[in-house]
């Protein structure tokens, strides 16, 4: 079955480096967001990705490294079984979306 993974990265990379990361990213089909960020641990970006398992998840992070090996990784959180997803409740067997929440303002 597949299982939908959330990915959060902080990264950072040399002020000379940090287009390139951010290209890096953003020329990536799973990245849904990225974010310059100020940030006690150093990190300058935040980005957000969504892909079909945790196989995926990782060759994501690997392709984002080769295309620009100075970037560092701060810190990374994975969401291994997401219940919901921007209002969806996502199916656990299939990893499709089931059911709409509508998110409140």
């Amino acid at each position: 079955a597949v299982r939908p993974v959330g990915l959060h990265w902080w990264l950072r990379a040399p002020d000379s480096d940090h287009d390139a990361l951010v290209n890096a990213l953003l020329t990536q089909s799973d990245v849904r967001w990225v974010a310059g960020v100020l940030s006690t641990t150093g990190a300058t970006v935040f980005a957000g990705a969504w892909t079909h398992d945790l196989a995926a998840a990782r060759q994501l992070t690997a392709r984002v490294a080769d295309r620009c090996p100075t970037a560092l990784t701060v810190r990374q959180a994975v969401t291994l079984q997401p219940v919901k997803r921007l209002g969806w409740l996502v199916d656990r067997d299939t990893g499709r979306r089931r059911d709409y929440i509508p998110l409140e303002a």
